[in-house]
């Protein structure tokens, strides 16, 4: 009886493993003994892999383990398609050779033609950069002010479009992550930081989809970023200044040496120049009992005529530093608790917020 009972269990596992669908698998019609490769993009310990298409048209790829994630399937000549695979996830695949990777019929892998959309607009995004900026190799081109900003805001206007068909091509989550990823050349369509929320929405929508290696790298990234804006939150009004240390002379200051002084504090970007009236104001500053600091980049050179009645600071690990305070100029002013009043005011403003410092101080006195 038992020796019956163990035939009945080999027959039954062996068809059962007879029936496991490999994890991609398919037909590509018109492409018999013709490759196909196989290939992890954001996997670097991935090895491609070489699928042959049989003299049926088949392909069959089911290897002994899988990260879960996406992986890319090409023709050798480069025309590719993004598929999503796992081991619970079988993907089978019908399509022409030919036309590869256009008219792709997918069971599984439900966003590979949406993946392939989003790719295709980045290219088309970078052809249009390239037209654009193609002007400044012509001999007639002067590279005046004007000019340059004309460009500049040409290429935002260009960008602003794709940004807008990105949104518009992702509604589903993980094709929204893949358009918020998306790059052209050394160009992002999508800044982390500027577009943080966009980030947020679209991780909060993915927690189901932790298991797949771009999720989790992409969860990873947002983490950062939801730190970075904590960090950013230190900087904001009625917080204490964060401590920092900088450096004047080749000696080391930490923001409580100013306590018992308001501080006038900024961050100038590299092409920094001061006004007359500029000048003027921050004169006043000094002579109503302000330090005025300029924080430079250790980095950078700045065209700079130093004023003796200023500070001229600098920070080390500047990059870093300057992430949750945003991108220069930036500015701060610091009562003398080191408690930060205002950030990022500029002209009549400076003005403002020095009388109320100054005649807060004579009423509490």
């Amino acid at each position: 009886m038992s020796r019956y009972l163990f035939i009945i269990i080999v027959l039954v596992t062996s068809c059962v493993q007879q029936q496991e669908q490999p994890v991609l698998s398919g037909y590509m019609w018109g492409g018999e003994g013709n490759r196909m490769v196989i290939s992890a993009p954001n996997d670097s310990l991935f090895i491609p892999d070489t699928l042959l298409i049989s003299s049926s048209g088949q392909i069959h790829w089911n290897p002994d383990t899988i990260v879960s994630g996406l992986y890319l399937l090409s023709k050798t000549s480069g025309e590719s398609l993004l598929i999503q695979l796992s081991d619970n996830e079988p993907v089978f695949i019908d399509a022409q050779y030919i036309i590869f990777p256009d008219h792709v019929q997918l069971n599984g892998s439900e966003h590979s033609n949406q993946f392939l959309a989003i790719e295709r607009m980045s290219k088309e995004w970078l052809s249009e950069m390239n037209r654009m900026t193609s002007v400044v190799d012509s001999p007639g081109w002067t590279p005046t002010p004007a000019k340059v900003e004309n460009l500049y805001e040409d290429l935002d206007s260009l960008k602003n479009v794709f940004r807008g068909r990105a949104l518009e091509l992702s509604r589903a989550p993980m094709v929204r992550m893949y358009a918020l990823l998306q790059t052209a050349g050394n160009h992002s369509l999508f800044d982390p930081w500027g577009d943080r929320n966009l980030f947020y929405r679209a991780d909060s929508m993915l927690i189901n989809k932790r298991y797949l290696r771009e999720v989790e790298d992409f969860a990873n990234m947002v983490g950062k970023l939801r730190q970075m804006e904590q960090e950013f939150q230190r900087f904001n009004p009625d917080h204490p200044f964060p401590d920092m240390e900088f450096v004047q002379n080749e000696e080391s200051i930490s923001i409580d040496d100013f306590r018992g002084s308001h501080l006038y504090l900024e961050f100038p970007s590299p092409d920094f120049t001061l006004s007359r009236v500029q000048l003027n104001r921050l004169t006043s500053l000094h002579a109503a009992g302000f330090e005025v600091c300029f924080v430079l980049n250790p980095e950078d050179d700045y065209n700079i005529q130093r004023n003796p009645l200023f500070r001229y600071l600098k920070l080390q690990d500047y990059t870093r530093m300057m992430i949750p305070m945003g991108k220069p100029p930036v500015n701060f002013i610091v009562n003398d608790q080191g408690i930060i009043i205002a950030r990022n005011v500029w002209d009549e403003q400076i003005y403002e917020v020095k009388n109320f410092l100054l005649t807060s101080a004579a009423i509490e006195n």
